[in-house]
């Protein structure tokens, strides 16, 4: 398998978010606390939606990173350009205007989210109790960009803050002082924490000159000190570009009557098998048109349909996050069990010239702008850390990728998501069991304050109650998502609709919180629940399979239609 620009794209990993020697603790002098967060990027929108509570009606600052873009003013600014604003950190910031966390009306609290190296940068420095690099915001780094209010905000920040009112800032990483180290009060995980073993081992930095990666050590166990709470449940998703879509589609006969090329609806949705995609993801498919329908190879069948003609390259392109993304490493457990046993199957890296063709990425953003490129063959915005194009390029193909089905929620990328053995990726589905690609997500935090950082601790640990709370996964979480396979035209703002997708609360979590929370006789989406569990052994393992959560008080059963 050929691996494109191994070099650049591990490199994306000489992150400068991952820093084993502490350095002086970042401070901003008109805080009274700073509020250190790293690891997974998919709940920003619960986090900050939650902090904005705290806020009130007070003014609120939104810094992001410019993710290492040479612009570093308002005039020079590109709507291209803020794509990659605010990949790899984020900084809230306000006084507080509700006393809530045990802060007090008046305080000045600024909360700092690194989310460069994905979910093990919410683990491995908390397990080894070693700082990071988070963003400064004093090193007259930043500058006001008004025109992110009318283009939208970078990276999500959900119900957060409210464009008009609040002020937001974008700052460069590259100088000195710009980034600066600090303890993690608090990590998020998309996936327990020893899944980041074996192929998920994550990457600690890359010397460009010698071509030498180091590692974070493997997570095998958990190590004293350390609390790990549950967390809310993500459903994984299988995204594939547009144009591989369209070409599903035709091959399976969903691009007649009702169902147009492109339409986004269950109906309409094509659907690959897991064995297929199995196959796809280990690199033992090489080509798309290895897949054959009634005869007829999905080439041809493109090729009938007038998608593509016959010099088209349909090489496996595979966009692929870097070691240490928990969306990397749910995908190589749910399909390959791996880490695993001896029947593991490996993702892969390198090998044969002929493909798949393999593109390295840091973070969920350049995922989701990787599948973009090759959906468009327009574009060449995925980048590596350095901000060098992973395409050197433009050139449309048909790609498979990593991410949860939060993503895209108005289909305005050139990529979708598909059914897997026939089945949508709905949260319907997911409660009533036919739909299975879906992980636990986890908090960890020091026992003991890290660094004596007890006020610190007691905000984490109030926001993460607040996080096993099912409305509000619904109100900060799954409000901000509008899957437009929900109704298909992408313009229906309504979340109560059974095609909604995203996240559920464990059940058990909810009863943590509530003792006399109830299970919903049917999928509620405003009361989103799961109500199976990766943890029937005990200990969570988002590789095992899963089985009724023992919280639950029945197993609900799915439509007949849902597992069509």
């Amino acid at each position: 398998m050929k691996r494109k620009l191994l070099s650049a794209a591990v490199s994306a990993i000489a992150l400068a978010g991952f820093s084993l020697a502490p350095q002086a603790v970042a401070t901003t002098t008109s805080s009274a606390y700073d509020v250190y967060l790293a690891g997974s990027s998919a709940q920003d929108s619960f986090v900050f939606g939650q902090i904005a509570g705290l806020c009130g009606s007070n003014a609120v600052t939104v810094y992001y990173d410019n993710g290492g873009n040479t612009l570093n003013s308002q005039a020079g600014s590109a709507t291209v350009a803020k794509a990659i604003y605010g990949l790899n950190y984020k900084v809230f910031d306000c006084v507080v205007g509700t006393a809530k966390y045990g802060l007090n009306v008046g305080d000045n609290v600024t909360f700092h989210k690194v989310n460069l190296g994905g979910s093990a940068q919410g683990v491995v420095p908390i397990f080894t109790n070693t700082n990071v690099n988070t963003l400064s915001i004093k090193n007259s780094n930043c500058y006001t960009d008004n025109s992110l209010k009318t283009v939208g905000l970078p990276g999500v920040v959900g119900n957060a803050v409210n464009p008009a009112t609040a002020t937001l800032k974008v700052c460069t990483t590259s100088n000195t002082g710009d980034l600066v180290s600090a303890p993690v009060d608090g990590g998020l995980s998309d996936v327990n924490p020893t899944l980041f073993q074996g192929v998920n081992q994550a990457f600690q930095s890359y010397n460009a000159g010698t071509g030498n990666t180091s590692y974070f050590p493997e997570v095998t166990s958990i190590p004293s000190g350390v609390t790990i709470v549950p967390g809310a449940a993500l459903t994984m998703g299988v995204p594939v570009t547009l144009n591989l879509y369209k070409a599903l589609q035709a091959a399976q006969g969903l691009s007649t009557g009702s169902c147009a090329l492109g339409s986004y609806t269950d109906a309409c949705m094509p659907s690959l098998t897991k064995p297929v995609l199995t196959s796809l993801i280990s690199g033992n498919i090489t080509d798309w048109s290895a897949l054959s329908y009634n005869g007829v190879t999905l080439k041809q069948a493109a090729i009938n349909a007038g998608l593509i003609t016959a010099s088209f390259d349909t090489t496996v392109n595979f966009c692929q996050r870097v070691a240490g993304s928990g969306t990397a490493a749910a995908q190589y457990a749910y399909f390959l069990n791996a880490p695993g046993n001896s029947a593991t199957t490996l993702p892969p890296t390198s090998g044969s010239q002929y493909g798949p063709y393999v593109y390295s990425l840091a973070d969920g953003g350049n995922m989701e702008a990787c599948l973009d490129d090759f959906g468009t063959g327009a574009t060449t915005n995925a980048k590596d850390y350095t901000g060098t194009p992973l395409l050197t390029a433009p050139q449309a193909a048909w790609a498979i990728g990593q991410l949860s089905v939060d993503k895209n929620p108005t289909a305005g990328k050139a990529y979708r998501f598909i059914k897997i053995n026939g089945v949508a990726p709905t949260l319907a589905n997911v409660y009533n069991g036919a739909y299975d690609f879906v992980v636990e997500s986890t908090w960890q935090y020091q026992t003991n304050p890290v660094q004596g950082r007890t006020k610190q601790q007691a905000i984490v640990k109030a926001l993460i109650t607040e996080a096993q709370t099912p409305n509000l996964i619904y109100t900060q979480l799954n409000a901000t998502v509008n899957p437009v396979f929900a109704g298909g035209s992408g313009t229906t703002s309504s979340m109560t609709g059974l095609g909604v997708a995203g996240f559920a609360e464990p059940i058990s979590n909810a009863v943590a919180v509530n003792s006399a929370y109830t299970q919903p006789n049917a999928f509620d989406p405003l009361n989103p629940v799961y109500p199976w569990s990766h943890a029937l052994a005990g200990a969570l393992d988002n590789g095992s399979f899963t089985g009724l959560n023992s919280s639950a008080t029945f197993a609900p059963s799915a439509p007949a239609a849902a597992a069509q």
